[in-house]
């Protein structure tokens, strides 16, 4: 599955989960957002990962847990993959991408306002390793030092739809400038 497709099968997937988020919010109203104290789990897909080479490949999928530490603050992490390649007259390089970072997040609206809407900002730090294999008429050598030190600048909302599961956006610097996906409320 080339970029271009992924990218529509997953905008069409998030569209009819929103909308089913939308419809399912509006019937209780006591579906909760944020929550201290419990574990929330996302798979997404991001597009635009700082720092990448070449064009193609696939976007950014990445899996993040986080942990509600406080009424306003949760700490996790996570970790994703991705790819591009670069073609150059008979050169061609395929990079891979392997992400891993922490990641503390503070959220904007409590639980005690009865909304399923979490709306947070956060930062992130890791690292991320880069694979690179040359093929063709000339091959440059890159090795390991390719991989990066990844910081990283957020803002989201998720909107839970049920008390367990939301979907949710994400832009920012780092993972990804926007990121889509699910979350699962443990």
């Amino acid at each position: 599955m080339n970029f271009s497709k992924a990218t529509r099968v997953f905008t069409m997937l998030a569209a009819i989960l929103l909308a089913g988020a939308t419809a399912a919010s509006a019937a209780d109203s006591a579906i909760k957002g944020y929550e201290p104290n419990r574990w929330v789990v996302s798979g997404s897909l991001g597009l635009g990962l700082a720092n990448t080479y070449g064009t193609g490949g696939t976007p950014l999928f990445a899996a993040t847990a986080e942990y509600g530490v406080t009424p306003k603050i949760s700490v996790g992490g996570s970790a994703g993959f991705a790819s591009s390649k670069y073609d150059y007259f008979g050169y061609s390089a395929k990079y891979s991408y392997s992400v891993v970072a922490a990641r503390g997040s503070y959220h904007f609206i409590t639980v005690a306002t009865d909304k399923p809407l979490d709306l947070y900002a956060g930062v992130s730090l890791g690292y991320n390793h880069v694979g690179v294999k040359e093929t063709g008429t000339t091959a440059f050598g890159y090795d390991i030092g390719a991989s990066y030190v990844l910081y990283g600048l957020y803002g989201g909302a998720r909107w839970y739809f049920n008390p367990k599961a939301a979907v949710f956006a994400e832009a920012g610097y780092g993972l990804g400038e926007l990121a889509l996906g699910a979350s699962i409320r443990l």
